[in-house]
């Protein structure tokens, strides 16, 4: 997904990380307008990530990708979630729902 956001937007800066931790690691160091992240990851998970970037970073857009959750489930309709991906992911899906959510970021 990294690789094929690169090709689809010459702004678009994406790190790919390990779990949880590297979550927030990268959130303190690049400050990124939009992160997306799957909701089942090592150590944190994507959902306790998302009320902890969104307490400090308000203004963040998160748009969280799940294969078992589906975006109506509580848990990420609380979440805080710009917007939700069910897995397995197709890109002209990705392609369509992060310009929604860069629109919204940087509004015309």
């Amino acid at each position: 997904m990294a690789s094929y956001l690169r090709h689809c937007n010459e702004a678009v800066v994406s790190t790919v990380t390990t779990g949880g931790v590297d979550v927030l690691r990268n959130v303190e160091r690049f400050h990124p307008d939009v992160i997306l992240m799957d909701v089942m990851m090592p150590r944190l998970n994507g959902l306790t990530i998302c009320h902890h970037i969104l307490s400090c970073h308000a203004e963040t857009r998160i748009i969280l990708l799940s294969g078992i959750l589906d975006a109506m489930h509580p848990l990420v309709v609380k979440s805080g979630a710009t917007a939700f991906l069910p897995k397995p992911v197709k890109l002209a899906d990705l392609r369509r729902v992060v310009e929604k959510v860069v629109d919204r970021v940087n509004p015309v």
